[in-house]
């Protein structure tokens, strides 16, 4: 036990890091527009980290997959 009644905190460790933004290669955008059947707005947001829903996360790890760099938080 430690003095003055402080509690160990322990820090769940992640096994997998998030990825935030990707730096896309070229000509992804459009591409990846047709493949999840949205707009490249919707695109642009994902990969840039303006948007964190399912879908966005589902879009930066195909960007990554088609040869995109991907930036971890």
């Amino acid at each position: 036990m430690l003095q003055n009644g402080a509690k160990i905190i322990k820090k769940k460790m992640q096994t997998e890091r998030i990825i935030k933004k990707v730096k896309p290669a070229t000509g992804t955008y459009g591409k990846l527009a047709k493949m999840f059947v949205v707009n490249r707005k919707t695109v642009s947001f994902a990969i840039n980290g303006k948007s964190n829903t399912d879908l966005a996360k589902k879009i930066r790890k195909a960007a990554v997959e088609m040869g995109g760099d991907p930036i971890y938080e």
